[in-house]
């Protein structure tokens, strides 16, 4: 019953947000997503966390699909993908090595949805801290 009404919830927040980029009241829009969240927040403060919104505000929404496992077996694909193809081709370790990280690196940004700017990118490959 939790993870339905979360679904539920998600949706709500999903099509609040996207509806930024089709109204032309954009304040209109933002508004209504604030009221959104306070009620959210409001409610979660309160140990409500299985009426995060009230039945009026879901009547008629379809729960938000949560694709993260497909992302992770793609990813776990293209991980073994990238070393096997680096093993089959004959690249050398020392090259192997970097390359199949970038992969990776790019491949997690890509599919899992991490959100690296270019510093924090480079950041990676140089080890910094």
């Amino acid at each position: 019953m939790h993870k339905e009404h979360a679904a539920q919830v998600v949706a709500v927040l999903r099509a609040a947000e996207s509806r930024q980029h089709v109204e032309t009241d954009t304040g209109k829009v933002l508004e209504d997503i604030a009221l959104i969240l306070l009620t959210i927040t409001s409610r979660y403060a309160e140990g409500l966390t299985a009426e995060l919104l009230g039945p009026d505000r879901l009547e008629g929404v379809t729960p938000a699909t949560n694709f993260g496992w497909a992302r992770m077996l793609l990813f776990g694909a293209v991980a073994i993908a990238a070393g096997a193809g680096c093993e089959l081709a004959g690249v050398p370790a020392g090259v192997a090595t970097p390359l199949v990280g970038a992969v990776l690196l790019l491949g997690g940004r890509a599919l899992l949805g991490y959100r690296l700017g270019a510093v924090e990118t480079l950041d990676l490959f140089r080890g910094a801290k």
